[in-house]
């Protein structure tokens, strides 16, 4: 690619650094992803920013809302993919679903994907795997949320909610109520978008870079290998176990999963711990237990759980 041979050529002959060496090769695979990543999301996310603007959020509320089998659930599933969060801070959103008598179901549609799928993800993916692995993971995790909220739903288990939850929690839906009249304020409000988002994860996307250089250079392949088990039986739920305890955002985990997965790491069981740290995560079973009865969040946890390591499996196969 142009921007890999950019790179080269700034370190290896203006600045006559050598190729041979793995600290230059290091910084190397630093300055050429990060600056890369950067540019791809400030790209995409200014698009889909400006796109947003033309979409009544209100009218979305209102369709999650409904008692319409399947468009709700695509909703929730959509406005998940659109909403940049991690695991725990789209609770709040998830909290205000259900308190505006979003079907719980729709609720925990959204709870699940959108720290699987978004923007950011999207783009990471797509520069390191290409459209086609990017396209079957999106689905893959739309199709986890939309069949693991109807599962709840099917459970009935709306008396599940802790009553301090019921009676503190705001009953407010944090959706941007901003009027857009020129096409001028559509674009000042894609570029704050981008900015806002910049601000917030550019150090956890330098902070994965880091450490995938340090593993595609230094860690051996062998090693990895022995760790995950190869394609064992028991490397993606072993892999989905290592995953939940780690609290990370998917800016940083998707640059060690690209490097793992280079290293020989299946792409299933690669995949699989991306999704269990970006989708489960001990802070976030701590938050939502002030709102879930522990009934109902051992439930939230083993269903997703179970469709994760499925998706893996799947991968696997497929790969």
């Amino acid at each position: 690619m142009w921007w890999q041979k950019t790179v080269d050529f700034l370190l290896y002959n203006l600045l006559n650094l050598n190729p041979n060496l793995p600290l230059n090769q290091v910084i190397n695979f630093i300055i050429s992803d990060f600056f890369k990543l950067i540019f791809m999301i400030s790209l995409i996310m200014g698009l889909i920013s400006f796109i947003k603007t033309f979409i009544p959020q209100a009218k979305l509320q209102q369709i999650m809302t409904t008692k319409t089998f399947g468009l709700n659930y695509l909703a929730a599933a959509l406005f998940g993919v659109i909403t940049p969060f991690c695991s725990c801070s789209g609770i709040p959103i998830f909290m205000g679903f259900i308190r505006a008598g979003v079907p719980i179901g729709v609720a925990f549609t959204f709870l699940i994907t959108s720290p699987l799928v978004n923007e950011v993800l999207i783009v990471l993916m797509f520069s390191y795997y290409g459209f086609w692995i990017t396209f079957c993971y999106v689905i893959a995790g739309m199709s986890l949320g939309i069949i693991c909220g109807f599962v709840i739903s099917l459970l009935q288990l709306e008396d599940q909610f802790t009553d301090s939850f019921l009676v503190s929690c705001d009953t407010t839906i944090d959706l941007e109520k901003i009027a857009f009249t020129t096409f001028a304020s559509r674009l000042k409000y894609s570029f704050d978008e981008v900015i806002k988002l910049l601000r917030s994860i550019y150090l956890y996307i330098f902070v994965g870079v880091f450490l995938g250089a340090i593993i595609h250079n230094f860690v051996p392949k062998e090693a990895l290998m022995k760790l995950t088990g190869g394609k064992s039986f028991w490397s993606i739920p072993l892999a989905v176990l290592l995953g939940v305890p780690i609290y990370a955002g998917c800016s940083t985990v998707a640059p060690l999963i690209f490097s793992i997965s280079t290293q020989g790491v299946p792409l299933g069981t690669s995949l699989a711990f991306l999704m269990a740290v970006s989708g489960l995560s001990l802070p976030e079973a701590l938050i939502l237990k002030s709102a879930l009865k522990i009934k109902l969040l051992l439930i939230f946890f083993g269903i997703v759980t179970v469709g994760i390591i499925i998706i893996g499996y799947l991968f696997n196969f497929l790969s």
